[in-house]
């Protein structure tokens, strides 16, 4: 019997994991090396609910949202540690999702999707912060509901279900799509 696991996010190889789990109801932050996931040990560990942690593609930053404050906020660390704690959102934040460079963090603001620039030497540091878009997609209280793609220009949500009980169309996964599209058309390029 230990504590319940919730998500993790997996650093570079011979890096770090980030865990959440959660113990009396109130969500914590572990970490281990990859290669030796026995060795978890407390990385953010407080009173307050600390949730969806994302490891930068680095391996050097953990980004995760907090209640700390009183509202959920988006933070980033140093991982393994130690180091300061640096606030990325400024009027709440949650679900911290990186680009694939490391160079921006997006995050769901209370209405608007977000993005910061974040810098990593000397010390991490938020450089600007921008609004991209209003966000009327799904949501998550424990973790990321959607996905940004590698360009950081483009992102997978999902749409709220309709209030007025129409039942939903569905969920399709089409898996080999690209021998798919090259058998009808003569190769994955169209030719």
């Amino acid at each position: 019997s230990g504590v319940p696991l919730i998500t993790a996010s997996m650093g570079p190889p011979h890096g770090w994991s980030a865990i959440r789990t959660r113990n009396a109801n109130v969500g914590d932050i572990m970490i281990a090396p990859n290669d030796s996931l026995q060795a978890m040990r407390p990385f953010v560990a407080t009173g307050a609910a600390e949730l969806m942690p994302r490891v930068s593609p680095s391996g050097r930053l953990v980004a995760y949202s907090s209640d700390k404050s009183g509202r959920q906020e988006v933070y980033l660390r140093p991982i393994p540690g130690p180091g300061p704690e640096v606030t990325v959102s400024t009027n709440g934040g949650q679900e911290p999702v990186w680009s694939s460079d490391g160079a921006s963090l997006f995050y769901r603001g209370p209405s608007r999707m977000m993005v910061a620039t974040i810098s990593e030497r000397p010390a991490p540091a938020v450089t600007k912060r921008d609004s991209l878009f209003i966000d009327r997609w799904d949501r998550s209280s424990s973790h990321g509901a959607y996905d940004v793609f590698p360009d950081g220009k483009r992102f997978v949500m999902t749409r709220p279900a309709k209030a007025s009980g129409d039942k939903p169309a569905g969920l399709f996964v089409v898996v080999n799509w690209p021998q798919l599209v090259g058998n009808q058309r003569g190769g994955v390029d169209g030719r």
